[in-house]
C-alpha cells in the first residue's frame, strides 16, 4: 500500500521482505556513505597536520570509491528497468545535467570535473537510498549511523581534546568532534535529532531506547558546540513536527494553523529589525553583518552579475582552492571565504541565472512533493518531508548545503524528496528491481 492511499501504517520496506547477504550488505554499504558524507570523522585523517588546508589522500580515495559505487548500482538500475529517472524527476536531471555542462565554460575545468563527479556520486545516492529503502528502513539507518556519529565524537572530544574541541582560537571550548568545526558538528546533531525524533512512533523494541538515547545524546552535542544556529534550528524544528501532526488530526485548522504560524514568523523577524535587531546582536556579541556574511554575500553578487552573470564562473570554479581562482578574483589577500555561507548565492556565482532559474524550480517542485505528502497522508511520518524541507531551507540561509558533494544534508534533503515523489506519483516500488540487482 502506498503512502498516498491515506493508509495509517508505514508503508512495508522492500528490503524488509529478505534479510538476506544482499539486503544487508545494502544496508552497511548506506550506513558507511551515511557516516562518511556526515564529515564526523575528517579530522582523524588530518591529525598531527599543521596545514588548517590539508587534504588527505585516503579520505579522498574512500569518497571517490563511494561516489563510484552509487554511481554504478544506479547505472545498473537504469539497465535493468530504468526507474531512475521517474524517481529523480525531470527538473533535477536537468539541474544536473546544466552542471555537467558547465566544464565548457568553468574557469577551472579541473574543479570542475572533480566536484561534479562527487555531486553526481552524492545525489545519486540519495536517489538510490529512495528507490530501496522504505521510511522505516531509512530510520533505522538514521539511527544506527547516528548512534555510530554519538559514540565517535563522545569518546574524540573526551579522549583526544586537541582534536574534538575548539582551543585557542575564538571558539574555545567548543566542542566540534572531529568535524572540524562547532557549527558544522551543531548542525548534523540538529538534523540527527529530527531524524529520530521523527521516527519515533515508529522504532520498538531496544530501537525505541536507542532512538532515545540518540535524541538525547543530540540535543546534549548541540549545547556543547554553543552554536547559536543549531540550536534555534532545532527548536524550531522540534515545534514544527509537534505543530504539524496536531494540525493534521483536525483539518479545519490545517490552513488557518499553517497561517498563523507564518504571520508568527514574520512578527518575530520584524521584532529584529532596526534598534531591536542591533540591540540583539550587540548583547549576543555578534555585529550587524552577521559575522562578516552580508559582506560576502554583496562581494559574491557583483563578482557574479559583473563575469557571466547567465552562465557564471562553473561548477566549484569560483570557490575552490586549488587553482586559486578565489583569490584572484576575490582580491582579498589577507581572507578568502571558503564558500557563499548562502546556498542560493554559491550556486548563482558558480551557474549564473539558468541555474538559480533550475535549482529555484526544483525547490518548488520538491515543495510541492512535501506539501502533498504531508497533507495527504495521516500516518506517523507524514509531516517529516515538509518539515525537513523547511530545515534543508534554514540550512542555506547562513551556509551552503544545496546542490554540494560529499554533503549529507543534500543526500537525505534529496532522499526525502525522491522518497515522497515516489509516495505521491506511484513510481513503481523497488522490491522487483532489487531482486534484479542480485542476479547482476
Amino acid at each position: 500500500m502506498l503512502l498516498g492511499t491515506k493508509d495509517t501504517s508505514v508503508a512495508p520496506a522492500p528490503i524488509e521482505s529478505k534479510p538476506d547477504s544482499v539486503n544487508i550488505l545494502l544496508f552497511l554499504v548506506c550506513g558507511f556513505g551515511f557516516i562518511l558524507f556526515s564529515n564526523s570523522f575528517n579530522s582523524l585523517f588530518l591529525y598531527g597536520s599543521e596545514d588548517s588546508g590539508a587534504v588527505s589522500l585516503p579520505l579522498q580515495l574512500i569518497r571517490f570509491s563511494i561516489y563510484s559505487l552509487f554511481i554504478g548500482l544506479c547505472a545498473g538500475m537504469v539497465l535493468i528497468q530504468k526507474p531512475i529517472f521517474s524517481v529523480m524527476g525531470p527538473i533535477l536531471i536537468a539541474l544536473l545535467v546544466f552542471v555537467v555542462l558547465s566544464v565548457l565554460w568553468s574557469i577551472s575545468p579541473k574543479n570542475t570535473l572533480i566536484r561534479t563527479y562527487g555531486l553526481l556520486g552524492s545525489t545519486l545516492m540519495g536517489i538510490f537510498m529512495a528507490s530501496v529503502f522504505s521510511w522505516r528502513n531509512f530510520f533505522r539507518l538514521s539511527l544506527y549511523s547516528y548512534l555510530i556519529i554519538i559514540i565517535l565524537t563522545f569518546l574524540l572530544c573526551i579522549a583526544l581534546p586537541s582534536i574534538g574541541i575548539h582551543n585557542g582560537d575564538e571558539h574555545n571550548g567548543a566542542w566540534r568532534g572531529a568535524f572540524g568545526q562547532k557549527n558544522v558538528m551543531g548542525r548534523m546533531m540538529a538534523i540527527g535529532f529530527i531524524l529520530l525524533f521523527s521516527g519515533r512512533n515508529i522504532f520498538v523494541g531496544i530501537e525505541k531506547i536507542l532512538a532515545k538515547l540518540g535524541m538525547s545524546g543530540c540535543i546534549l552535542l548541540v549545547v556543547l558546540s554553543t552554536s547559536i544556529t543549531a540550536a534555534v534550528t532545532l527548536i524550531v524544528l522540534a515545534l514544527l513536527s509537534l505543530i504539524l501532526p496536531l494540525l493534521l488530526k483536525n483539518r479545519a485548522f490545517f490552513f488557518s494553523g499553517l497561517i498563523f504560524i507564518f504571520m508568527m514568523t514574520v512578527i518575530v523577524f520584524g521584532m529584529f529589525s532596526d534598534q531591536f535587531f542591533e540591540a540583539f546582536y550587540s548583547a549576543t556579541g555578534k555585529d550587524m553583518t552577521l559575522t562578516g556574511r552580508t559582506d560576502i554575500w554583496a562581494t559574491a553578487i557583483r563578482l557574479w552579475l559583473n563575469h557571466n552573470a547567465l552562465l557564471g564562473y562553473g561548477y566549484g570554479a569560483f570557490w575552490s582552492t586549488d587553482e586559486g581562482s578565489r583569490t584572484a578574483y576575490w582580491g582579498m589577500e589577507d581572507y578568502v571565504p571558503p564558500h557563499a555561507h548562502n546556498g542560493l548565492i554559491g550556486l548563482s556565482t558558480e551557474l549564473g541565472w539558468i541555474g538559480l532559474c533550475l535549482i529555484i524550480m526544483f525547490l518548488f517542485g520538491a515543495f510541492r512533493i512535501c506539501w502533498r505528502h504531508t497533507c495527504e497522508n495521516r500516518n506517523n511520518i507524514a509531516s517529516l518531508p515538509l518539515v525537513f524541507f523547511v530545515a534543508f531551507v534554514l540550512l542555506n540561509i547562513s551556509e551552503v548545503n544545496m546542490l554540494v558533494q560529499k554533503n549529507l544534508i543534500w543526500i537525505i534533503f534529496v532522499y526525502v524528496a525522491a522518497r515522497a515523489r515516489i509516495d505521491i506519483k506511484g513510481v513503481k516500488p523497488a522490491e522487483d528491481r532489487v531482486r534484479k540487482l542480485k542476479r547482476l
